[in-house]
């Protein structure tokens, strides 16, 4: 890939499905003991391939919020319906199952979520650009968390691109240009998806995984319960590669009193890696189905922290409550409320 990068070996067919199938999760960079920087000679070698239409697809999704891209998605949804999947290719079907993936958030949540913007606090949650469009669902359980604790922390104003997919997919310039944004805005923030930290972190903003921000700030008279059930935990390598810190989740999740936490093991890769689940389809949903396949009989939930793992587990596993960890904490919340005298 760094010859590739640096042009001195042609980029041959073979070349490009082989170093294509790299999923970019970080697993050499952590095993390196000369600590080399994989993931930026892949983004290079990467930049090297990038057609102008991956360019304006990656500038579309950096702008995932706005109200231009629902209508588009709304109208593609509304086109492509009707006809079979069977007569696109492979990777629209892809797309399409990525979009029936959606989560919707509760409207009296909106609303609540809305009528208290993050204008004034010690922290804000990111809301990213992607994710709250596919997961509005984790979205607003963070926010509705993330409001309770002391002080409260309240969504950012605005929809963000960290530009992480961007740099991965090697539009370098454009992940540069979403992170320059960043850096001119000085209040920390709090992330729901591991896969938006680091790049979070390169713009040098101070930024916080949820999980460890809630324990951090955990209210003494928190007692969440739920009745007695299972989730399968999937810690995604943009967690435990880049981000850190996986004990967080684990132990945010064993204060849920009722809930029986299975860790997945081996090699924890889902297959999503960022862009890869719409550029390899097959590639991808094998990674998934081995991942899948480890889930005992009977588990019928599966937490992640990153929005690009639930989305592609979901349009794998369609049986599957696929959720953030702090959607599992909010419903123990609220069942402890509602038992309460």
């Amino acid at each position: 890939m760094e010859s590739v990068a640096a042009a001195t070996i042609p980029l041959t067919r073979g070349a490009v499905e082989h170093l294509g199938n790299c999923l970019g999760c970080g697993r050499c960079e952590q095993v390196c003991p000369a600590k080399v920087a994989y993931l930026e000679i892949r983004d290079h070698h990467r930049a090297r391939q990038l057609t102008t239409w991956q360019r304006g697809f990656l500038w579309l999704l950096s702008r995932g919020q706005s109200a231009d891209w629902h209508r588009l998605l709304s109208v593609l949804q509304y086109l492509t319906g009707w006809i079979p999947a069977r007569m696109f290719p492979a990777r629209t079907r892809a797309a399409r199952r990525l979009l029936a993936t959606q989560t919707h958030a509760p409207r009296e949540a909106r609303h609540s979520e809305g009528s208290h913007p993050g204008v004034d606090a010690n922290a804000q949650l990111f809301r990213g650009c992607v994710a709250s469009g596919l997961d509005a669902r984790a979205q607003t359980a963070a926010a509705t968390v993330l409001a309770q604790l002391d002080p409260p922390v309240r969504p950012a104003p605005n929809a963000q691109c960290c530009g992480a997919l961007a740099q991965h997919a090697g539009a370098i310039d454009l992940a540069q240009q979403q992170r320059d944004l960043l850096t001119a805005q000085t209040i920390p923030l709090v992330a729901l998806d591991s896969g938006c930290i680091a790049d979070l972190r390169r713009s040098g903003r101070s930024v916080t995984e949820a999980c460890r921000y809630v324990l951090d700030h955990w209210p003494a008279h928190w007692q969440p319960l739920l009745p007695a059930q299972a989730v399968a935990l999937h810690l995604p390598c943009t967690h435990r590669n880049g981000c850190g810190d996986t004990d967080a989740v684990t132990h945010l999740l064993a204060r849920i009193q009722g809930l029986q936490v299975v860790t997945i093991r081996g090699l924890g890769c889902c297959g999503a890696g960022g862009t890869h689940l719409l550029e390899r389809p097959d590639h991808a949903a094998e990674f998934a189905h081995k991942l899948l396949a480890e889930i005992p009989p009977g588990v019928t939930q599966l937490a992640s922290t990153n929005v690009g793992c639930r989305s592609h587990l979901r349009a794998m596993a369609p049986q599957l409550r696929v959720v953030h960890p702090l959607e599992l904490l909010l419903d123990a919340l609220s069942h402890t409320q509602s038992d309460a005298p």
